[in-house]
C-alpha cells in the first residue's frame, strides 16, 4: 500500500490508503470513494482525481470518482489532497495506482469456492456471481437458493478467520452450531487437503477460492495470521496436485463517518472502529499485497463502497427526532454487494484471460 506525504505547515496530514493496482472491466462502471481512501479530511481540504485513460466520467468530485472505462489497457489514477491558499492551490498529500482495464469474458468454465462469514452466507454476493458467471461450477457444503437454482458456498454467519483456522465447530447465537468442514481432527487445524478428500474426492481442485473474513475478528492482526494459515493451506493443496489455485482475499470496507452503529456491539465507538478498519487494510496489504505471481490476490473491493448509501439505511427515532441512519456497519445492502461481486468478476476476467 503506497502512502506518499508532502510535508507542509498545516498540521496533521491526511493519509491516502491505496493499493498498487486495481482491475476494472471494460464498459462497467466502477467507483472510487474518498471516504474509503482518506483517513481524515480537515476543513479546507479537497480531493482531486485524475485518470489517464478514456471513458465516461460518471462522477468526478471531492467525494469520489466514478468511471466507465472505454479502453482496454493499463492507466493511472492519481489522487491528490489540496488546499486553496492566497489564490493558489497547494497539494498536501498525493498518491496513485495503476488501473488495469480488461475485457469481459463471455464464458469462464472454472470451478470456484467462496469462503466467508455472514456477508457470504446471506447470499447476495453468491447469487450475483452465479448469475454473471453461469459456467462456473461452485463448491461448498452450504447452499443459497436463488429461485430454482441452488448455489453452494462456505459462508457461515458470525464466523471469524480464527474459527475457520482452529475450531472443529462453532456455536453462534447460543444454540446454532455449525461444523467446520476444513477442520482436520488428525492435526487439529485447517486443512484444505482434508476438505477436498472428505467432500470432493473426485475433483482435482478448484481453480480459485474467494475469502471474505475479518469483521468477526475485530479487524485484528491475529485475524490476518489466521487468514495466512488458510491461504497457505489452499496453496499447499494446489501444489500437491500440480495446480495453482488462485486465492482472492477481499478487503474490508470502512464504516461511514456519519451514522449510528445500531445493530452491532455498542461498546465500541464509531471512530475507533474506523481506525481499526483502516489499520486492517495495512495488515492485509503486508500479508497479501503484491503476491500475484504466487497466485494470491488482495482485492481492493473497499474502494468502491459508499459507507452510507451502499448499506442498509432506515429512518430511526433519535434525540433529534426522525433521522436516516445506517442500521448495520458490517453488512451491505444489495447495491454494495453487487459492487463487490463486480470486483471479483473483474479479477477473474484478468486472471483467467
Amino acid at each position: 500500500m503506497k502512502i506518499l506525504l508532502i510535508s507542509d505547515i498545516h498540521g496533521n496530514l491526511p493519509v491516502l490508503h491505496l493499493p498498487e493496482s486495481v482491475v476494472l472491466t471494460l464498459g462497467e462502471q466502477a467507483w472510487f470513494i474518498t471516504d474509503q481512501i482518506v483517513s481524515s479530511l480537515d476543513d479546507g481540504l479537497t480531493v482531486r482525481y485524475s485518470y489517464t485513460g478514456s471513458g465516461e466520467r460518471v462522477y468526478d468530485g471531492s467525494e469520489g470518482f466514478a468511471i466507465t472505462p472505454s479502453e482496454v489497457g493499463s492507466f493511472r489514477l492519481n489522487v491528490s489532497v489540496e488546499i486553496a491558499e492566497e489564490g493558489r492551490i497547494e497539494t498536501v498529500a498525493q498518491s496513485s495506482l495503476t488501473v488495469k482495464v480488461v475485457e469481459k469474458r463471455e464464458t469462464l468454465s472454472l470451478t470456484g469456492l467462496i469462503l466467508g462469514d455472514s456477508r457470504i452466507s446471506d447470499g447476495m454476493t453468491v447469487k450475483t456471481l452465479a448469475k454473471a458467471l453461469p459456467e462456473v461450477t461452485w463448491l461448498g457444503t452450504r447452499q443459497t437458493r436463488d429461485g430454482d437454482a441452488i448455489i453452494p458456498h462456505e459462508g457461515r454467519g458470525g464466523w471469524s478467520a480464527e474459527n475457520y483456522a482452529t475450531d472443529p465447530s462453532v456455536t453462534v447465537g447460543g444454540d446454532f452450531t455449525l461444523e467446520n468442514p476444513f477442520y482436520d481432527p488428525a492435526t487439529g487445524a485447517f486443512s484444505f487437503a482434508y476438505y477436498m478428500s472428505q467432500y470432493y474426492p473426485t475433483v482435482n481442485s478448484p481453480d480459485f477460492v474467494v475469502i471474505h473474513l475479518g469483521a468477526n475478528d475485530g479487524y485484528s492482526e491475529s485475524s490476518v495470521e489466521h487468514l495466512e494459515t488458510v491461504v497457505e493451506s489452499i496453496r499447499a493443496f494446489g501444489a500437491s496436485v500440480g495446480k495453482s489455485i488462485r486465492v482472492l482475499v477481499m478487503t474490508e470496507y470502512r464504516s461511514p463517518a456519519k451514522g449510528y452503529y445500531l445493530t452491532q456491539s455498542s461498546d465500541t465507538s464509531l471512530l475507533s472502529l474506523r481506525e481499526r478498519q483502516f489499520a486492517y487494510f495495512a495488515y492485509l496489504n503486508e500479508a497479501f499485497g503484491e503476491r500475484e505471481e504466487e497466485g494470491v490476490y488482495l482485492l481492493p473491493n473497499y474502494l468502491s463502497i459508499n459507507g452510507f448509501s451502499d448499506r442498509v439505511v432506515e429512518t430511526v427515532e433519535t434525540a433529534n427526532g426522525e433521522e436516516k441512519r445506517i442500521t448495520d456497519v458490517i453488512h451491505l445492502g444489495s447495491r454494495g454487494y453487487v459492487k463487490e461481486a463486480a470486483v471479483i468478476r473483474a479479477y477473474l476476467y484478468a486472471i483467467f484471460a
